[in-house]
């Protein structure tokens, strides 16, 4: 592997804790001098060259910017697990998932990553606070699994024959001695009905709190027994859609809801951006400045 440099090896991290983050995001992040993305492309071209990376190029557009042309998206390539597992003495690595993502949910996967990276820049302003694990609706619980209904990811939880819940990420987030689970719904589907969606996920949410599923499948150290679902969605009118929509299903109190006109690394956490399904708006970590 003496052709890949410290900086290679911090995009691999990257692909590898993203999962289906953009070129711009990576150059945004790790090479902010690389205007064009020259150098970007180039070292991803090595790092493919040598099954580290994979790559997909699909029709739809970088949600990033409106009207861009298409932007390369990364993921893990078939070498990456084994090569991250050996070189951050971390077996976990060998879970990543090398499938290419489904060109119909470019999108959205795309969208969770900028969450995910929002995060942990909201993390690294708040002290005291950690993202103890993050898992992706990509996230794998068992490679010799046939498909999702055998278990094969860690979010897709066969309740019933005819009920699964499926979450769009899931992380446990730890301050002090407190650890709790938050679930993302990653909403983009702004000309569906509200009410359809909250129909379509709510009734999976509800059991899988019930049951506790969320802790024994999900984070079996969290402290805190209720989790959160952030609904994150593109506007304030669509925000308040759903949280009336929401509002009239089971266990309505698990749900917040912000709009992505509102959220920021400065406001993720501790900014009062976070919508109930009624009642005024919270943060999510109570801040330490009065």
């Amino acid at each position: 592997m003496s052709q890949i440099t410290p900086r290679d090896f911090d995009i691999c991290k990257f692909v590898a804790r993203y999962e289906t983050p953009t070129r711009k995001m990576i150059t945004r992040e790790l090479l902010p001098n690389d205007a064009d993305g020259r150098v970007t492309r180039k070292r991803g071209a090595v790092l493919m060259g040598l099954d580290l990376l994979s790559t997909t190029r699909t029709s739809w557009c970088n949600p990033e910017v409106t009207n861009e042309t298409p932007c390369p998206v990364y993921y893990p390539g078939p070498n990456l697990p084994a090569f991250l597992a050996q070189e951050c003495e971390d077996d976990s690595y060998l879970l990543l998932n090398t499938a290419p993502p489904h060109f119909l949910y470019g999108f959205h996967l795309v969208a969770v990553a900028k969450t995910h990276l929002m995060l942990d820049k909201a993390v690294a302003l708040t002290p005291g606070v950690e993202v103890v694990q993050w898992f992706g609706e990509r996230s794998l619980r068992d490679k010799s699994a046939k498909d999702a209904a055998s278990g094969r990811f860690v979010l897709h939880v066969q309740i019933t024959d005819k009920l699964v819940s499926k979450t769009d990420a899931a992380f446990l987030l730890k301050k002090d001695s407190h650890s709790k689970i938050f679930m993302l719904e990653q909403d983009r589907d702004t000309t569906k009905s509200a009410d359809r969606v909250a129909n379509f996920k709510a009734g999976g949410y509800a059991a899988l709190v019930e049951r506790h599923l969320h802790i024994e499948r999900f984070f079996p150290c969290a402290t805190v027994e209720k989790p959160t679902v952030l609904v994150i969605t593109t506007s304030e009118k669509r925000r308040n859609a759903l949280r009336n929509a929401f509002g009239k299903q089971p266990s309505c109190w698990l749900y917040r809801f912000a709009s992505l006109t509102d959220l920021t690394p400065q406001t993720f956490l501790t900014g009062k951006v976070w919508y109930p399904c009624v009642g005024d708006a919270v943060a999510l970590v109570k801040s330490e400045v009065s």
